[in-house]
């Protein structure tokens, strides 16, 4: 599956559907690597199984935040937020 567009994005981040988070610039990040189901969707974010939320315009995320990659997408905030802010890159996982 390949995305497009912010909009194409929030509709496919479903409930069943499930995402790895395959590199980020958090050290020891605990979901590195790890397989997690969407259980909730709401139009700002997503909720996976165990409770941890993936922001999709509720703390501030704009479209230009992300791209999209094959079979995948990237949310990145750095140059907006040099001190603080993340990037983490998802692959969708049949």
């Amino acid at each position: 599956m390949t995305i497009t567009s912010f909009a194409q994005l929030k509709r496919e981040l479903k409930p069943g559907v499930s995402l790895k988070l395959v590199d980020t610039n958090i050290d020891n990040h605990k979901s590195l690597g790890v397989v997690r189901k969407i259980i909730l969707q709401q139009t700002n974010a997503v909720k996976f199984e165990g409770g941890s939320w993936l922001g999709l315009g509720s703390t501030g995320e704009k479209s230009s935040d992300f791209t999209f990659q094959e079979n995948g997408f990237t949310h990145d905030n750095r140059a907006k937020h040099p001190d603080y802010g993340v990037m983490l890159r998802y692959e969708f996982v049949q």
